[in-house]
């Protein structure tokens, strides 16, 4: 019954910051572009436009098709787009990060689904918010899913609908309950990847499979974490992880050649710092994927290899 009661309350929770959430996206929206909005309320006609826009957005991330796209997104050097990745300004932009470097060289195939969306329009301003299920092949042919949330805001231009802003952001895990032991405490801080590099998987789930097996490979001398702790503790150590290279490796031929050949690798470089934030551990290390190792969803195949290296090194440090 406790469990039962748990979840409703999450269930209650996640509906009431569904509502705020579009709430304030619509409140952005028009406080944002009502210069360029008329009085005259939405249409059955404009909710239609926007729905269908919205379906050749989908197709433009299905097909990483430039030219769709750009009927898809506004000319104006003030759009603006936020992800994971970065924030990208001017369609220029968008198209180069997005489209060419993350979906046209990071995917061999990509199918966005949407759910539980919504779309709302105010004379020449609309906007949506919707549940996104992203499934994909990587380019080295390993299977890669992630889900989230997404907002919109639309203008309509002399050409029609189109996107001036998009947000979205990957789904986080929930806060585990946390009873300390004693020991040390090593907190691993979410990854971060260097601003040249496209890295393709979702780094706040990478940061929670390393804890889990941080706890199996050091938990016998440390409590391992994913955020500091609010009350007194002994000795807190942060680690925290930048990708500096990504290869996607070419799974055709590792089975053609050779086990050794075409895996996936990543340059990565990490440090350990004290509670007064003196470095106690600074490294580099190329990683590559293991030989047995398939698809891994939105962490990739390169988690394990990562977290084994990192505590090799750690254990080695001796850190007290």
């Amino acid at each position: 019954m406790a469990h039962e009661r748990r979840l409703n309350i999450h269930q209650r929770t996640v509906d009431s910051t569904n509502k705020r959430w579009l709430a304030l996206v619509a409140t952005l929206a028009v406080s944002l572009l009502l210069p360029a909005c008329s009085r005259a309320p939405a249409t059955d006609q404009d909710r239609a436009d926007l729905q269908r826009l919205i379906e050749k957005y989908l197709d433009s991330i299905k097909t990483a098709d430039t030219k769709l796209a750009a009927e898809v997104w506004s000319e104006s050097p003030d759009l603006v787009a936020v992800t994971p990745l970065g924030r990208f300004q001017g369609w220029e932009s968008v198209k180069e990060n997005v489209y060419v470097n993350l979906l046209q060289k990071t995917f061999s195939e990509r199918n966005l689904q949407t759910t539980n969306g919504q779309v709302r329009a105010a004379g020449n301003v609309g906007w949506s918010v919707f549940d996104w299920t992203f499934t994909a092949k990587l380019a080295n042919g390993q299977p890669f899913t992630s889900k989230g949330w997404e907002s919109h805001v639309y203008q309509k231009t002399d050409k029609g609908w189109r996107i001036a802003h998009l947000h979205y952001s990957g789904m986080a895990p929930a806060a585990p309950v946390v009873e300390l032991s004693g020991k040390p405490i090593l907190v691993v801080r979410s990854f971060t990847a260097a601003s040249d590099v496209v890295w393709p998987y979702d780094t706040k789930q990478l940061q929670v499979q390393t804890v889990a097996e941080f706890k199996a490979m050091l938990g016998k001398d440390f409590d391992v974490l994913a955020e500091a702790p609010t009350g007194p503790a002994s000795k807190v150590y942060t680690l925290d992880v930048e990708v500096m290279a990504w290869s996607s490796g070419n799974a055709a031929k590792r089975v053609i050649v050779g086990l050794g050949s075409g895996r996936e690798s990543a340059d990565i470089r990490y440090r350990i710092t004290d509670g007064s934030d003196q470095k106690v551990l600074e490294r580099k290390d190329t990683i590559r994927t293991n030989y047995y190792s398939q698809g891994a969803g939105s962490t990739g195949t390169l988690a394990h290899p990562f977290a084994e290296k990192m505590a090799e090194r750690i254990k080695n440090a001796k850190l007290k």
